[in-house]
């Protein structure tokens, strides 16, 4: 859909983005975190580095795959093209929704103006 609507871009070009990676919201576990599996899959199957925005962690070196890096949530909003809601953070509500295509898995974003 998104490369339809921009002829101009390749699979590689399109950056993505996903918002939260612990296993709650506001906790830094990362353990047995559905949204981890999530970015792994996205992180090995996507051609280009997928953005990860995770508030409560400072470095993903505990993490076992290529492919994702942390940012923060700013970087994200304005560098990414595909953003993707995974934990329904605070800060996360406290912020307005990106622009661009927005997968909103925790109703957080689509309930606001």
């Amino acid at each position: 859909y998104y490369l339809a609507a921009n002829p101009v871009k390749t699979v590689a070009d399109v950056c993505i983005a996903l918002y939260g990676l612990a296993f709650k919201p506001d906790v830094d576990d990362l353990r047995e975190s559905p949204a981890l599996g999530i970015a792994k899959v996205l992180a090995q199957s996507h051609p280009s580095t997928v953005l990860a925005v995770e508030p409560y962690i400072a470095d993903l070196s505990g993490i076992a795959f290529d492919g994702l890096a942390l940012t923060n949530l700013e970087n994200a909003m304005l560098e990414a093209d595909i953003h993707g809601l995974l934990v329904d953070h605070s800060v996360f509500k406290l912020a307005q929704p990106p622009s661009g295509i927005i997968v909103d898995t925790r109703g957080m974003w689509a309930t606001q103006n």
